[in-house]
């Protein structure tokens, strides 16, 4: 099984070049917390969140990789991944820097739990065993949902190429097997895309 590192989708700089837009997106506001208004925190307790962890296209992509031996194909497909999705806008909010990591190390131990063969939980107990309350919770798994279920629309015209086709297909199965049961998705599209 080929490792394929969250690092793949880095993009230099992208806090000082998306802040501002994602900040005036959500009105300013925590993306998971709503009553908290970003601008009155310091901006160390602030971070930049991939609503659906950089690490959660990592997971896909080794189920992806069992399907496709081409390494150029795969090479494409990461390019395309992180400059298509993974990074844009609406993959992007900000929390506090507590909720992130929370989220983060919930999501690292779901997804590891999920590959070793492990888990028998929800992702939502998992957000639960690193402290973080059921509404903000829900508002975690809601946001992941729709995001995840917003990737798949736009993968959803790329459908002829094999490679993007199988990571919508993945994509699909991380979110029912995180057991996000969103229900909508359109009324969460920030802006037009």
């Amino acid at each position: 099984m080929k490792y394929y590192s969250p690092s793949l989708f880095d993009v230099k700089g992208l806090r000082d070049n998306a802040e501002r837009q994602v900040a005036k997106m959500y009105d300013d506001r925590d993306i998971y917390d709503k009553t908290t208004e970003i601008s009155t925190l310091e901006r160390e307790d602030v971070e930049l969140d991939h609503i659906v962890e950089r690490q959660c296209y990592s997971y896909t992509f080794i189920k992806v990789a069992n399907r496709i031996e081409d390494e150029e194909e795969m090479s494409f497909l990461t390019q395309y991944t992180r400059d298509e999705i993974v990074n844009r806008y609406e993959n992007l909010g900000l929390t506090r820097t507590s909720t992130n990591r929370s989220k983060g190390n919930a999501c690292y131990s779901f997804l590891d739990d999920s590959l070793t063969g492990h888990r028998v939980q929800s992702f939502t107990a998992y957000l639960g065993e690193v402290n973080i309350t059921r509404a903000t919770s829900k508002e975690i798994c809601n946001t992941i949902g729709k995001t995840l279920k917003l990737n798949q629309r736009w993968l959803d015209n790329e459908s002829e190429t094999p490679s993007l086709k199988h990571l919508r297909d993945e994509l699909q199965n991380l979110y029912v097997s995180m057991e996000l049961k969103t229900t909508s998705y359109d009324s969460f599209v920030p802006f037009d895309i």
